[in-house]
């Protein structure tokens, strides 16, 4: 699919018969869409549509690999899908982001009012510790520096299976600009910080306890300064970051698809 601009994004859709509503699945930093298919799959057994798409820079989509120009353009590729959905497909839309892509999914919130809710997974709601030096070096003099994908170091979750899947997986990028992050992680969470009161739709918060590469604190301070009188946050005590794919996943899905339910 062309987004807003012309560029080429690599986007799938899972439609159901009669589907219950629409989900947006936004997938976090140097992953891609397809390690989302389990969760697409028990979704459509729910009767729900999933639609998804590899963050540009990512994946099979477009653009200078791990490179964005900066946050306004990733926010517009979302609401370019949203839109196309709300015109080809009855029912309500929501928002389902892991990490980089759920901090994408609260700035969203705060900053556009075309959905229905959001589930945020693990999200980089806030600038993760190795991005404080940031506080005084502008980091549009380092953008466009490049980082290696280390985020697969007993981090991503307690299976190994998951990790090593990760580390072979040909669609992962193996690095990244550090402009990417930064542009969500300091950039967005500045606004959403601003717009805390903006957001009000229904809201799931998720985490893993021991997530060592987004802090679960984020999670609990995102729930408690959103203005949504909808908001609900869980937080999965044996889980690292990628809860979707840690030990406790299927009852992740298991509260995803509640939420939903009780929201379409």
């Amino acid at each position: 699919m062309l987004s807003f601009d012309g560029e080429m994004l690599h986007f799938k859709e899972d439609v159901v018969k009669n589907g219950l509503a629409n989900i947006l699945i936004i997938h976090g930093i140097a992953e891609h869409q397809g390690r989302y298919d389990h969760v697409a799959l028990a979704l459509n057994k729910a009767k729900f549509n999933v639609f998804r798409f590899d963050l540009r820079g990512h994946g099979r989509s477009g653009g200078k690999r791990g490179y964005v120009k900066n946050l306004s353009v990733l926010l517009n590729d979302v609401y370019h899908l949203v839109e196309y959905i709300k015109g080809k497909y009855a029912g309500k839309i929501f928002l389902l982001g892991h990490s980089l892509g759920g901090g994408i999914a609260n700035i969203y919130a705060s900053q556009y009012f075309n959905i229905d809710g959001y589930i945020s997974s693990g999200a980089a709601s806030d600038m993760v510790p190795q991005m404080k030096p940031f506080k005084v070096i502008p980091y549009q003099l380092v953008k466009g520096v490049t980082i290696k994908n280390n985020l697969s170091n007993n981090s991503l979750a307690t299976i190994k299976q998951v990790e090593d899947d990760y580390q072979n997986d040909p669609y992962v990028l193996k690095k990244y600009k550090i402009g990417y992050l930064a542009e969500v992680m300091i950039k967005g969470s500045k606004l959403l910080k601003k717009n805390y009161a903006q957001i009000t739709v229904p809201a799931l918060i998720m985490h893993g306890a021991g997530d060592p590469i987004v802090p679960v604190q984020f999670s609990i301070t995102l729930h408690d300064k959103i203005a949504s009188l909808d908001k609900q946050l869980i937080i999965f005590e044996k889980s690292l970051h990628e809860i979707y794919n840690d030990i406790e996943r299927e009852d992740v899905i298991e509260a995803t698809i509640d939420w939903l339910r009780a929201h379409v």
